[in-house]
């Protein structure tokens, strides 16, 4: 076991340096008050930004949508597929809260994938996700500029292992759900099967094509 725990430790030395922030033309430079203003900073950032835009009139969609068929329950996993997932995980040292990392599960494999299947089942007919997986392990990561100010970082976030398993499982039964009553459009490039920016480009292309040979006047924006 610990053969297993070592080799699927970091053998690299941090690098991290301590960071130093300027604050209202204070300096901060105690960790917890770093942790805690970058802590803050991260998580009201979208808020700020999208509150200027909070009276903008939009058309409501949704109204001339079709109601899909209501998804009811979610299929139990089975060994199998958890299987696949892990061997599908990328190869990382990194690891959340828990300290598990995908090289250490894969390790480990044929000795967790009946627990998981049997957790993940009670979670997914019980509808109750576990809170100690959605702590996240959050690193600030410096951009460009000035090292003394928060808006220079962005944060890094280490999700567990195990729940990036309960997300795959669930992501294939929505995708699988969407796919069988035509939910998506087909200009939906991100996140479908056998579609990509690639896909995109060439569609766009081959319109514009056919509209030059149409003598039509062609234009696109990025």
């Amino acid at each position: 076991m610990w053969e297993i725990i070592n080799s699927s430790w970091s053998k690299k030395e941090t690098n991290m340096k301590r960071i130093h922030l300027e604050v209202n033309g204070r300096q901060i430079n105690k960790v917890t008050d770093v942790a805690e203003h970058l802590n803050t900073f991260f998580t009201s950032i979208a808020q700020k930004t999208l509150l200027p835009q909070k009276n903008l009139k939009t058309k409501n969609v949704l109204m001339n949508i079709p109601q899909p068929p209501q998804f009811c329950s979610f299929q139990d996993t089975s060994e199998k597929e958890i299987k696949k997932i892990i061997n599908q995980l990328k190869t990382k040292n990194s690891s959340g809260m828990d300290e598990i990392s995908s090289k250490a599960l894969k390790l480990c494999c044929n000795e967790l994938v009946l627990p998981l299947v049997d957790v993940i089942n009670k979670s997914l007919n019980t509808g109750h996700f576990p809170s100690q997986l959605k702590t996240t392990k959050v690193f600030p990561k410096f951009k460009s500029g000035n090292t003394n100010e928060a808006s220079n970082y962005r944060p890094i976030s280490l999700v567990s292992t195990f729940s990036k398993i309960y997300e795959k499982v669930v992501l294939n039964r929505l995708l699988n759900h969407c796919t069988e009553h035509n939910l998506l459009s087909d200009s939906q490039r991100g996140f479908t099967k056998g579609k990509s920016t690639t896909t995109a480009i060439v569609q766009m292309v081959e319109s514009l094509v056919d509209g030059l040979e149409e003598g039509n006047l062609t234009t696109a924006m990025s």
